[in-house]
């Protein structure tokens, strides 16, 4: 408690450290690594500028954290120091190494880092020709060969980092001479931090040249690449001039001609936005609110959009950098588009319009004209209620805009809900709708008073009988609002009815919703729901955790030995259903934090040669789950059981052809490295000429790395 009161304070205090540079300045380090993960990883450095202790502080707790959008920041980070030393590189060591020993790390984070901590420790980083050579030879492999093609562009990007100027200019020829021009730019991408910047510069300027040039021979590939790559990179006086030639209309002979040109204009808005001032982006808006209504389109496998497709896709890109006068003339377009003698293509194309510009941005909800839009998208919705497109749509966009609304908009929303739930119409076989339906009653349910959960659950049971899947999805939704006697109704419900393997999913879906008020009396239920029902799979929640902790060591033996036993195969089929394999696997992943050492021995003896027997006919989805299991147990596990995954590992590399497989498992087994569980020996030309290679090379700075730690330590001064 008291830990979270800290936080909650740090949190608050941090608004003011800029301002209150006296309080902050001789904080305790320790103090401020809290402040500063309490903050989204996106606005930690943004806030340290105070001085050297804050911004170290800012750095340790930034590499704490192992969100989506932290590890995104660390490896751009990672990237740059790897490639030059700045005065902002963490001096603990250990602050790396953590983060590039989690599971959540790829490869390329991992290879920045180990080259990091070696320019630290002063190791020479020469990379062998044969290295560069070898990738960009595999990059040119046919599209039958993605896999391998896909693997040596994630080498390219490591060895990017250590390549000395000439093998960069050897890379930057053989790039050049490439005749795929998405796949070019795909290698260019991922060498883009080391390529000089005067040859960046050339491509800058080669991008602008491609807007200007109406007459271009290129392919619409070509440009469509260099326009999106480079032109966000110009600066903001030629973003200006480049606004300036969009602006100016130009002649065109033909009806196609006008079409590509105005096409490639409003593409290139949509790259240099940011660079443009407001004076200049209220230039550019109103080029693309004109074209908001256009009707110009040709026939082609190239260009398969109309310009007022593309201008509305375009507009959106505009939002966050709106005003609200900008904002409310888009408000007037959509309503004037939301007409009730529009065509119903018509209206459901403005839905669509609607919810684009409402999914991931709440710029134009928060608008103060904004529930205009939607009163008018009720009116027509309850006029046109038998669309399911309509509909669908309409159902989409609630769950964006519920905390947006007023109360009275935000009741009728719901009695539009009532109405599609309990409605004669209502096509159960329509996918998209019903989910569309319960994700918005679920986004609105905190918004429900009691007389209106008691409806909607007196609805779901009517359902019980006549449609026992659609009730549970109700109750599902309802889950977070149900106090503890409707819980015991719908426990009640699920542990006595008959069930397939999907009606058991959606069980254990409303007990993990449910799961934080479930009380003592509803646990013991639970426990012997999970205990009976072996066969399905859970999934690694930290819902689950409540459920497990309420079980004794017997109970997960119970669930283990269940677990291993969809293992056997089956007397019909003499077989394992992928099924099987993913129930077990999952069931015995979640347990593993509670195995003892005897118990993963167990596991390993049956889980491995079920592995290695079935890999070929396994999805992605099992062995994600299988590498997740040898990443949570391999530490725990003997000298016999670390070898014997390390070598299901490389089996499976060499037999398997899928990029995203053979990706996760060079991810496992270079998490495995930094971690000391590889020795060269481990994996000697046990897999293909390329990865060999790189593995290798992966190793080899690895031990350098830590044989340097053993000497005495040079402090650098950076």
């Amino acid at each position: 408690m008291r830990k979270c009161w800290l936080v909650h304070l740090l949190t608050n205090l941090s608004i003011f450290m800029v301002t209150e540079f006296h309080f902050f300045a001789n904080m305790p380090y320790h103090l401020l690594v809290e402040i500063y993960l309490s903050l989204p990883a996106s606005k930690i450095l943004e806030s340290s500028i105070i001085n050297k202790n804050h911004r170290m502080a800012a750095i340790e707790a930034l590499f704490k954290k192992n969100d989506k959008e932290a590890r995104h920041i660390q490896a751009r980070l990672l990237k740059k120091w790897a490639k030059e030393q700045t005065i902002n590189i963490p001096q603990n060591d250990n602050i790396v190494w953590n983060a590039i020993r989690r599971n959540s790390c790829n490869t390329i984070y991992r290879w920045y880092g180990l080259v990091l901590l070696a320019r630290k420790k002063g190791i020479s980083l020469n990379l062998p020709d044969h290295l560069l050579t070898h990738s960009l030879t595999a990059c040119q492999k046919l599209e039958g060969e993605r896999s391998v093609q896909k693997i040596a562009l994630d080498f390219l990007s490591c060895f990017a980092v250590t390549a000395n100027t000439e093998q960069l200019q050897i890379l930057i020829n053989a790039v050049a001479a490439q005749s795929h021009w998405p796949f070019k730019f795909s290698i260019l991408k991922r060498i883009e931090a080391v390529i000089p910047q005067e040859t960046l510069n050339t491509f800058v300027q080669e991008s602008i040249k491609f807007v200007k040039n109406d007459a271009s021979p290129l392919i619409p590939d070509e440009e469509d690449c260099f326009m999106r790559h480079y032109l966000p990179r110009v600066n903001k006086q030629e973003a200006s001039e480049l606004l300036q030639f969009i602006l100016n209309e130009e002649a065109c002979e033909t009806h196609e001609q006008q079409y590509v040109v105005l096409r490639k204009k409003l593409q290139a808005l949509s790259y240099i936005a940011k660079q443009l001032s407001q004076t200049d982006l209220g230039l550019a808006f109103d080029f693309v609110y004109k074209n908001l209504d256009s009707t110009l389109s040709i026939p082609s496998l190239y260009y398969p959009s109309t310009i007022k497709d593309i201008a509305w896709s375009i507009l959106r890109t505009f939002m966050p950098r709106l005003n609200q006068k900008q904002l409310a003339q888009v408000i007037v377009k959509i309503n004037s588009m939301l007409n009730k003698d529009s065509s119903l293509l018509s209206l459901v194309d403005a839905a669509c319009i609607l919810w684009r510009l409402t999914n991931r941005t709440n710029v134009l909800s928060t608008h103060p004209s904004f529930p205009k839009i939607i009163s008018n998208l009720q009116l027509l919705v309850d006029a046109n209620f038998q669309d399911s497109r309509l509909l669908t749509i309409f159902f989409d966009i609630l769950p964006l805009i519920a905390s947006y609304i007023d109360e009275e908009r935000r009741q009728s929303a719901l009695k539009t809900i009532k109405k599609a739930i309990t409605g004669e119409i209502l096509d159960y076989s329509n996918s998209y709708l019903v989910t569309g339906i319960l994700a918005a009653l679920s986004s609105f349910s905190n918004y429900l008073n009691e007389e209106q959960v008691n409806e909607f659950f007196s609805i779901a049971k009517n359902f019980r009988d006549s449609n026992y899947e659609f009730a549970l999805k109700i109750f599902i939704a309802l889950a977070k609002v149900l106090d503890s006697a409707k819980i015991n109704e719908v426990i009640a419900l699920i542990t006595s009815k008959e069930k397939s393997n999907y009606i058991t999913g959606l069980q254990f879906q409303f007990l993990t919703n449910a799961a934080h008020q479930l009380e003592k009396q509803h646990l013991e239920i639970v426990k012997q729901f999970i205990l009976e029902n072996s066969s399905y799979p859970l999934v690694m929640r930290d819902e689950h955790q409540i459920f497990l902790r309420a079980m004794d060591q017997n109970d997960l033996q119970i669930i283990l030995d269940k677990a291993i036993k969809l293992l056997e195969p089956k007397e019909d089929t003499q077989c394992v259903s992928t099924w099987d394999i993913r129930a077990a696997l999952s069931r015995i992943n979640i347990l593993s934090s509670y195995l003892s050492k005897k118990q993963i021995q167990q596991s390993v003896e049956k889980i491995n040669p079920i592995i290695s027997q079935n890999f070929k006919k396994l999805e992605g989805a099992e062995i994600k789950l299988y590498l997740e299991y040898i990443m949570l147990v391999f530490d725990r596990g003997d000298l016999k059981i670390q070898a014997s995954m390390i070598q299901n590992l490389l089996h499976m590399y060499r037999n398997h052809g899928s990029y995203s497989v053979r990706n996760a498992l060079i991810n496992t087994l270079t998490c495995f490295i930094v971690r000391g569980n590889i020795k060269q020996e481990d994996i000697k030309d046990k897999l293909p000429e390329l990865e060999n290679k790189f593995i290798n090379c992966f190793l080899n700075l690895y031990d350098q790395i830590k044989q340097a730690e053993t000497l005495p330590q040079i402090k650098l001064t950076l």
